[in-house]
């Protein structure tokens, strides 16, 4: 609340907020400690890291409601904005918001590059040798000489080829041989949609150094940006 104020001073002319003896909520007060009325949150709709907190502010000459919106960063809640509702855009479409197929296709194309990724590094971690030539090789029962049974690193659908999933097109290609003892090897994978702007509309590259997409209708390459919502890029370490 102390928040709030800072941000809407204006809108309780300058009054203090203290929690409720009696109630739920917080008490508005004036210089002279009297109370003006009552602020409480109406109900709370969450939605991922998005949130939204209507609440009633009951004055006076009545009441009146307002919205918050906020958003999760780390361990802490912080305010977007505060307004009347009625007034005020407060990225409520954005809190509502459906995913179009499109949307879960480029989100599914990011979860298959990290899968991806998890099954390149247990492969060279168990087998010692270096990146594998093709994915096809991770779709096979791996025998390491581990006491536990060999299980592939991938499902067999990885060893398609080409590779499509959720209307992307996967194509992995081992850029640089290693021998386990140097050095892994370095990688690359592409990602791009079938048809464009129809089962996606961006276009992914990862490497050794993380996610790059462009939303340019060609192949993303190293020297696109990360994703935006990845505010530095996620090395893989393959040792």
């Amino acid at each position: 609340m102390e928040q709030l104020l800072q941000i809407k001073a204006t809108q309780l002319g300058g009054c203090t907020i203290r929690p409720a003896h009696d109630s739920d909520g917080w008490e508005i007060l004036d210089d002279d400690g009297n109370s003006k009325g009552k602020v409480k949150l109406a109900n709370a709709f969450i939605s991922g890291t998005e949130a939204l907190l209507p609440l009633e502010i009951d004055l006076e000459d009545g009441v009146q409601n307002f919205i918050v919106t906020m958003h999760l960063e780390g361990d802490e809640w912080r305010i977007d904005n505060f307004g009347p509702w009625e007034k005020s855009d407060l990225g409520l479409e954005k809190l509502v918001h459906q995913p179009t197929q499109m949307e879960k296709n480029e989100t599914a194309a990011r979860e298959t590059l990290q899968e991806i990724s998890r099954a390149l590094q247990q492969y060279v971690y168990h087998a010692r040798i270096g990146l594998p030539p093709e994915l096809s090789d991770l779709t096979e029962p791996a025998d390491h000489g581990n006491v536990a049974p060999p299980a592939p690193y991938l499902d067999k659908s990885f060893a398609a080829d080409p590779l499509i999933k959720d209307g992307y097109c996967f194509r992995y290609v081992r850029t640089q041989i290693g021998d386990g003892q140097q050095g892994f090897g370095m990688f690359e994978i592409t990602a791009t949609p079938v048809e464009f702007g129809k089962t996606g509309s961006k276009n992914f590259f990862f490497d050794m150094s993380g996610i790059h997409v462009t939303s340019e209708n060609r192949p993303a390459t190293a020297e696109d940006p990360p994703p935006a919502s990845e505010q530095s890029k996620q090395v893989v370490v393959l040792d």
